[in-house]
């Protein structure tokens, strides 16, 4: 007779409770910061964006300014603070990932469902603002925090009601179009150029695919690999968000909604894609020796007596 010990079983209240510290952070955080004009408002009467700097510098108590890609600190040396929340969110999840992906699997799935929700929320509102020219958020940096984690954590309540569901087509298709996303930022405007609909059937019906079949018949490792890689992209994501070597320009291209945005790549830029490779590669081998025997959130316990009773039935 075998017994079952689950050490997950209050792992999603754990995941609410860290989830909920990170969003009053965010805001306290967002709070105590500091509005300061930024290189691109400071237009001149000569380009053809000045009524619109003039239009935000007018109402500068009203506006946030939006996390700017081309020039991350706002022509600054400070890290938005937004920023440094997110990023050592995002480090910390794929810490998480990479460690005890496998381990602690419910929360992991709950992570996947978590990401999934916080993704979509912020192409819906990338696709709201930029519908309406010249209008920006009231609030920006709050409101964006606010309902991509809040999106984020219905989705991974969701995510951990249908378990199997979501490990199949949440771990399974979700990173398999994240390692689209990776495999396409190697090279200059996403391998497709402006084709972004060819980007996105690829990522589905290729890799998604390849990934949901892979997981459905070597699951062990497949869900080992899944998580080291999703885990190392993370890590290194939460890492370029402070050093900004070129990283999150790759699936910020890949998931804009409303048009192509050019996409480029340089040697930091490979550095931090070879940085996702390495991570993925040892945290793979680490987690199949750490959890060698183990099924999901499962610690296999032999009861003693029952296998003492059993080893004396056999003739």
């Amino acid at each position: 007779m075998i017994k079952y010990q689950c050490y997950s079983y209050y792992c999603h209240y754990v995941m609410v409770f860290l989830f909920m510290c990170h969003i009053m952070a965010t805001v306290y955080a967002l709070d105590c910061q500091t509005i300061q004009p930024t290189t691109r408002d400071l237009c001149k009467p000569t380009d053809p964006e000045y009524p619109m700097c003039q239009h935000i510098r007018n109402n500068m108590s009203n506006y946030d300014y939006r996390y700017d890609y081309e020039d991350p600190f706002n022509g600054s040396s400070e890290i938005p603070a937004h920023i440094a929340v997110l990023a050592s969110f995002l480090m910390a999840m794929g810490t998480f990932l990479m460690t005890f992906g496998f381990r602690i699997f419910t929360l992991t799935i709950a992570i996947v469902g978590f990401i999934i929700g916080a993704t979509i929320a912020w192409i819906c509102l990338i696709a709201g603002e930029d519908s309406m020219p010249g209008y920006v958020y009231s609030n920006q940096a709050l409101l964006y925090s606010l309902v991509c984690y809040g999106t984020g954590l219905l989705f991974a309540a969701v995510a951990i009601y249908f378990y199997t569901p979501t490990m199949y087509l949440g771990l399974g298709g979700f990173v398999g179009y994240v390692i689209t996303i990776f495999a396409l930022s190697w090279k200059n405007d996403l391998v497709f150029g402006d084709s972004i609909a060819l980007r996105h059937v690829i990522s589905i019906f290729c890799f998604g695919t390849a990934a949901v079949v892979t997981l459905f018949f070597i699951e062990f490792f497949a869900v080992c690999f899944l998580t080291s890689f999703l885990g190392a992209y993370l890590f290194m994501l939460g890492l370029d968000s402070i050093v900004h070597k070129g990283l999150v320009k790759g699936p910020r291209a890949m998931l804009y909604p409303n048009h192509h945005l050019t996409y480029s790549v340089n040697a930091d830029t490979y550095g931090m894609l070879a940085g996702v490779i390495e991570l993925c590669f040892f945290f793979t081998l680490f987690q199949l020796f750490f959890n060698k025997g183990r099924r999901f959130g499962l610690n296999v316990v032999i009861d003693e007596v029952n296998k003492h009773i059993n080893e004396k039935e056999v003739p």
